[in-house]
């Protein structure tokens, strides 16, 4: 499927329009996570890169209209899992914990939820094997933990 293609291609366009003076085509976090959400449904390493460099362009910038939120991070989750990469739950903790650092810096809409946590156990239970059920677990725990578990 070409919908990550799309969807970035659609991006750039806002982008461009909106340089050329079109306030109102000014992308927000929406249009960064509807990139990110297609190419996460792409699935294959190409899809996950694609949206991972989408979500280090939404980190960078200091535009707060698209700062990441916590949908940002759970679909860039959400590809590592579809990814098929043998180290897909390792990767997946790695943007979870991502967004913990971001939280703790007071980006407020980057607080993990149940979809964040149950992403990255997707990723490891699509990943195998003994340490991945109890890196599965781990996050579990953490999730009941953090009282985010809604």
């Amino acid at each position: 499927s070409d919908a990550g293609v799309q969807a970035e291609r659609i991006l750039n366009r806002m982008l461009e329009r909106h340089s050329q003076g079109f306030g109102q085509v000014e992308p927000d976090v929406v249009s960064y996570n509807t990139v990110i959400n297609a190419w996460s449904k792409t699935g294959g390493l190409v899809a996950v890169q694609r949206a991972e460099a989408i979500l280090d362009k939404t980190e960078k910038s200091g535009n707060n209209r698209i700062h990441p939120n916590n949908k940002t991070y759970s679909a860039v989750i959400d590809a590592w899992a579809r990814s098929g990469a043998s180290d897909a739950g390792v990767q997946a903790e790695r943007i979870l914990n991502r967004m913990l650092e971001r939280h703790s810096q007071g980006f407020k809409e980057a607080e993990p939820n149940v979809v964040s946590y149950s992403a990255v156990i997707n990723a490891w239970s699509k990943t195998g094997g003994l340490e991945a059920a109890q890196r599965a677990e781990a996050i579990l725990d953490k999730m009941e933990k953090s009282g985010n578990n809604r």
